[in-house]
């Protein structure tokens, strides 16, 4: 935690407290200076903040945009096939945006890298348009329209009038809960070309902080420029690349088989390959006298002293430890003036330093993603991303075991297959996390839209890779379960129980997917075990995790209470309407619940 105001070190009181919010409000800072009427912007009620826009980087749709950010989602999940059993990759169906707003409770703080890909806005492609007031119609609205063939009336095209404005309403509340979902050590990629690249650019400066800014990563996308290029061949992407604190650090990249090749054993030395490393440093006698010596050649007894201009790298007692231990090379018949130091492999931080420019011998061009797809899909026409440019950003993130790799922009699953061949190649236990919007795509058979041919693949590549196919959960977003408030066709027993206090829960949900929900907003992730048992009168709990148990029943016995009570869990949730005429019953089941230290709460 710093604040740049002062100097680091102790902190007076408002510092400190100006270190707790730049921490929550980062992009209220710049250069060190508190911008107060972002934070009312961001933070104050309606009324205070409509009145005026913040002065900064602004455009029609931005005090809209922020605004959303106070909304809670409007749906909620529902599981495409059972929950039960084991897991480990998780698939959404749905607008990234009020998913993504599901997914803090569980998510927040605890993604590793996020890797959005977004339209471009390049006059090419469609802007998905928010509806702020009515989420879950827009969607529904949209999802309907691609299920019947017809154009979605939530996609506007990236020409015209307006289009800079659209995107950038679109693209701010989508960064803001992307960096709620990163943990302190996280990082967030985004891919964009130059048509909005000096836009996004601000605009992440606002949302992480521009102390946050890591690089602006060059993708070569291209091995030449296309034949009908006009003026000059555009042969790149950018990936921005912002970090979610101080806390995270560039990992290094794998070594080459070239950089492993220069390690040899020509003195079969049992600590392993090694190479020379220079036994001199650029400092100069008069600078280093500490480091001006002579030291005695191995073979002739003779000194050995260096130049002047250029001194031993290391202290008379570090060279005599060096020696005894065998670390100086004098050539493989020990003839050499001066000796060299071996650098083991085994003693390295193996690997090469990234660079901001990714080369397609590296990392794949566009050729290598449309043929990685088409080994799935052979008549889909699609360009995306190569798997090895995925792999390369896991790689930079320091993606380890159990991370969880975050693509809100899903298309044909990339991030997926890369999760996956990572996993594979290194052993790693990385998660992934898709979000994909429904959009129809040609020539992919049955799979009519994006996120089912990124399923199919995702389930296509677990399966050659040994895994099974139900260590990937998908879900599809649905109409909100808690109602705010009854629908129009509410039955009258709904009624009644709104006037006794009840919430009014939408029972078209299957209870499967109820109790999903419920783990989901008490922060239970998605690909958590989940456990079925069955209680006395036809009830069901779901065990997620090991620690938290559901029960969505409408009607509880003292069975089915004493069934809830002997499960080895920490937690339990019902539902309010469960006890409905049964005081004495809750009363109880409260009473037992904490002798047995059980925390229990009614929904």
């Amino acid at each position: 935690m710093n604040y740049s105001g002062e100097p680091s070190g102790p902190q007076s009181p408002l510092a400190y407290r100006l270190a707790l919010l730049q921490e929550a409000f980062p992009e209220a800072f710049l250069d060190g200076q508190l911008d107060v009427a972002l934070i009312a912007d961001l933070a104050g009620t309606e009324e205070a903040t409509a009145s005026e826009e913040p002065v900064g980087f602004s455009w029609p749709g931005r005090t809209a945009a922020l605004h959303s950010l106070r909304q809670k989602p409007a749906s909620a999940l529902a599981p495409t096939a059972s929950v039960v059993g084991a897991a480990c990759h998780v698939f959404v169906t749905g607008d990234n945006y009020e998913v993504m707003k599901l997914l803090q409770p569980a998510y927040g703080g605890a993604v590793k890298m996020a890797f959005l890909d977004p339209p471009y806005n390049n006059g090419q492609d469609e802007v998905y348009v928010d509806d702020f007031d009515d989420a879950w119609t827009r969607y529904s609205e949209h999802e309907a329209a691609v299920d019947d063939g017809r154009r979605s009336p939530a996609l506007a095209s990236s020409g015209g009038r307006g289009r800079h404005s659209r995107w950038l309403t679109m693209m701010l509340p989508r960064l803001y809960v992307t960096r709620n979902l990163l943990s302190e050590d996280g990082v967030a990629f985004v891919a964009i070309d130059d048509h909005e690249v000096h836009r996004l650019r601000l605009l992440m400066d606002e949302v992480f902080g521009p102390e946050n800014f890591v690089c602006n990563l060059v993708w070569e996308k291209r091995y030449s420029p296309a034949p009908d290029a006009k003026d000059v061949g555009y042969v790149h992407e950018n990936i921005l690349c912002y970090r979610k604190s101080a806390s995270f650090g560039a990992s290094l990249l794998p070594m080459s088989e070239a950089q492993r090749s220069r390690y040899q054993n020509p003195d079969n030395d049992p600590r392993g390959p090694w190479k020379s490393a220079d036994y001199t440093c650029r400092f100069t006698a008069d600078e280093r006298p500490n480091l001006y010596y002579p030291i005695s050649h191995p073979q002739t007894g003779q000194e050995v002293w260096p130049k002047r201009s250029r001194v031993w790298a290391c202290t008379k007692e570090e060279h005599e430890r060096q020696k005894a231990e065998g670390r100086l090379w004098w050539g493989l018949d020990g003839s050499n003036s001066v000796p060299a130091r071996k650098a083991y492999l085994s003693e390295i931080r193996q690997g090469r330093m990234p660079s901001t420019l990714l080369r397609h011998t590296d990392v794949g061009h566009t050729d290598d993603a449309a043929k990685e797809i088409r080994r799935f899909f052979p008549d889909l026409r699609y360009s995306g991303k190569p798997v090895a440019l995925i792999r390369q950003l896991m790689q930079i993130a320091g993606v380890t075991h159990g991370d969880v790799v975050l693509d809100p922009f899903a298309r044909t699953g990339t991030t997926a297959e890369a999760v996956i061949a990572e996993r594979l190649s290194t052993g790693s236990s990385a998660r992934f996390l898709l979000i994909g919007l429904p959009e129809p795509v040609g020539g992919a058979g049955p799979s009519r839209t994006l996120p089912e041919v990124a399923l199919a693949r995702a389930q296509s590549c677990l399966t050659a890779g040994g895994e099974p196919a139900g260590r990937l959960r998908a879900f599809r977003q649905r109409r909100g379960i808690f109602l705010p408030a009854l629908p129009q066709t509410a039955t009258e027993e709904a009624q009644d129980h709104l006037f006794e206090g009840v919430r009014y829960i939408d029972r078209t949900a299957t209870d499967e997917s109820l109790a999903v929900n419920i783990a989901l907003a008490d922060g239970i992730p998605l690909d958590a075990v989940v456990e079925a048992h069955s209680l006395s009168g036809g009830s069901q709990a779901y065990v997620f995790g090991g620690e938290l148990a559901v029960c969505v029943a409408t009607s509880l016995t003292s069975f089915a209470v004493d069934a809830l009570s002997a499960l080895t869990v920490h937690r339990i949730i019902c539902l309010e309407e469960s006890f409905t005429g049964q005081d004495e019953l809750l009363m109880n089941t409260r009473l037992r619940m904490k002798e047995r230290w059980i925390s229990f709460e009614t929904l």
